[in-house]
């Protein structure tokens, strides 16, 4: 640790733009969001995910900001193996920097995402066999990298991503310049950083959002401080918005499910149980995607998957409905489809003369018996609820069932590209009804 610069007065946050190869102006905003996350009274604290190529200054860049925020005599370093690793870098550090970081494991996602919001690590404490040793920490964390690391939508809901562009030839400076020059402005950003937290811890109380995002209290402190910086409340708001959106369809992009899933809800809502859906998503798959390793492999490794990136397709307006379980044992039913507006209204079973379906004109095309699409069950009896089963909180609008009314009136405006089997409506009459 090194000592922090001491901070003068009539510095602006602009001073510090040169320096950092600002893409646009949202990039320059999010930066300052950081900054001042990096200086909130309580967590949670934001991960910087910084990617680019090789020499568009991602590392420069993580250690202006520690500069700003929590000078070191190594501001950037490789990634913890394990948690205790983690947990050392926490106790040393304010903010934790890794540098380099090409992936992120599962356990690595963990333990950041903790880190963001607060939580503890746990490890045996050296040379004993029973002695533990626990740090409950929360701190801001820099990551940079060539390519995006973060895929779990747990960690990507925490973290600010930004891309950054090559240091054209012209804008090359010798470090030591570099270094120099920055040294003359530092105290002033600093500054300006020490006005906009005092503007901050005056304004918070009096802070509030109309529509409170993923880490709410993050985004409440920047809006606090915004008033001497650089930047507004809506500039803020909106590219914090646009960066979350995007993080979102990264998320989807590196899930094995998620382009398949997104190319099949384009022409059909998918219902079935776990396994009924997989099924069907494999037969979508070409010969090279279905021999990955990653892909699911069972109706539980898909849940387990849909579960991960159900914020990521919620951001898209998707929704992954559970459904009651039916008193066969064929499992439990989900719906994946657009998100629908539900009623209170609800009955105690659904009957073929209650769907009031005309079996007779619906198709009987093969090729689409797998998909029952727009219809969706009812409530069912109280004898179908099965103990054991884990069928969800139907108090809970998200497993709550439509009623007949609201099946009607979705097959009434089923547009002619969507099927729905003859032989899968007969049949989702009968399981309910027996």
């Amino acid at each position: 640790m090194i000592t922090l610069a001491i901070p003068e007065h009539g510095g602006e946050m602009s001073e510090l733009r040169s320096f950092v190869n600002a893409v646009d102006d949202d990039d320059w905003v999010l930066l300052q969001a950081f900054l001042l996350g990096v200086w909130a009274p309580n967590p949670p604290y934001p991960v910087y995910n910084i990617t680019g190529e090789q020499g568009s200054a991602k590392s420069t860049r993580a250690r202006v900001v520690r500069r700003l925020t929590d000078p070191s005599v190594s501001p950037i370093g490789r990634a913890p193996k394990d948690d205790r690793d983690f947990a050392i870098a926490a106790n040393n550090e304010w903010v934790v920097s890794f540098d380099n970081v090409s992936r992120l494991s599962l356990a690595h996602s963990d333990n950041l995402a903790r880190l963001a919001t607060g939580g503890g690590f746990r490890t045996r404490t050296l040379h004993t066999d029973t002695d533990q040793t626990i740090l409950d920490a929360a701190r801001p964390v820099i990551l940079n990298g060539i390519a995006d690391s973060i895929t779990q939508d747990d960690l990507a809901d925490r973290a600010i991503t930004v891309g950054m562009r090559r240091i054209l030839s012209t804008e090359v400076e010798p470090e030591d310049e570099f270094w120099d020059r920055f040294k003359q402005f530092e105290s002033r950003i600093i500054g300006a950083l020490c006005d906009a937290v005092s503007q901050g811890l005056k304004m918070l109380p009096d802070t509030k959002l109309k529509e409170l995002p993923r880490m709410a209290d993050f985004a409440r402190w920047v809006v606090a401080c915004s008033g001497a910086l650089d930047l507004t409340p809506e500039q803020f708001l909106n590219a914090y918005s646009a960066n979350r959106n995007s993080s979102h369809e990264a998320t989807l992009d590196a899930s094995p499910i998620g382009p398949v899933l997104i190319a099949a809800l384009e022409d059909f809502e998918l219902y079935g149980t776990p396994q009924e859906i997989l099924s069907d998503l494999f037969g979508r798959l070409d010969e090279k995607a279905r021999k990955s390793k990653d892909w699911p492999s069972t109706g539980r490794a898909l849940t387990n998957e849909l579960k991960r990136i159900a914020p990521s397709l919620r951001a898209r307006g998707i929704t992954v409905e559970r459904l009651p379980h039916l008193k066969s044992n064929r499992g439990v039913p989900y719906r994946i489809g657009p998100e629908r507006k539900v009623t209170e209204s609800s009955v105690t079973s659904v009957t073929a003369t209650d769907l009031q379906l005309d079996l007779g004109d619906l198709t009987t095309d093969p090729a689409q018996s797998r998909l029952v699409t727009s219809v969706t069950p009812s409530s069912q009896k109280t004898e179908h609820s099965s103990v054991g089963n884990d069928s969800g909180d139907l108090s809970d609008p998200a497993n709550r069932p439509f009623s007949p009314e609201e099946i009607e009136s979705s097959l009434d405006s089923t547009p002619a590209n969507v099927g729905i089997s003859r032989n899968g409506a007969e049949d989702w009459v009968n399981r309910y009804e027996h």
